[in-house]
């Protein structure tokens, strides 16, 4: 590798933070710009599995005081309704490949959840040996996009 094979992935990389998450992990920006005393639930398991998990440090926002309550697929909507409650939170952020989006809507049904926010991703270019970055699209049913939604618990 040549010292500019080494460089140019990171001179390729967003700085700002929020840019960098929506870039480099896939997070939204407007989730991470939530206010930081806005918890949050962060549904994992259905969008890509090296940005999905990934997400939970952005999340917590610049000072890492965010409350971030992870929830997996196996949680049911009732479960993430009592938890979120129990918790005192009112936002969920969740990532959903395109085979996982109708799970996932149906999660967050109309009846508990109110849709607040939704943005599409797909993967860009590389940048590095054996990452991408994310790259947004239009929110249409694409291929390969993969979907973020923010609701809030009605």
């Amino acid at each position: 590798m040549t010292f500019d094979q080494g460089l140019l992935p990171l001179a390729r990389q967003p700085g700002a933070r929020a840019e960098f998450y929506d870039r480099v992990w896939g997070v939204d920006p407007l989730v991470t710009s939530l206010p930081e005393h806005e918890g949050l639930l962060h549904h994992t398991g259905y969008g890509p599995p090296s940005s999905d998990y990934a997400a939970y440090y952005p999340l917590l926002g610049p000072s890492l005081s965010r409350v971030v309550i992870p929830a997996d697929t196996e949680a049911t909507t009732d479960s993430i309704v009592t938890g979120m409650r129990h918790a005192g939170l009112r936002y969920a952020y969740v990532s959903a490949l395109p085979e996982s989006r109708a799970t996932v809507e149906a999660i967050y049904d109309g009846a508990q959840f109110q849709l607040v926010h939704m943005s599409s991703i797909e993967r860009g270019e590389q940048s590095g040996a054996r990452r991408y970055l994310y790259r947004p699209v239009a929110n249409a049913t694409g291929n390969g996009a993969i979907r973020r939604y923010l609701y809030r618990l009605k």
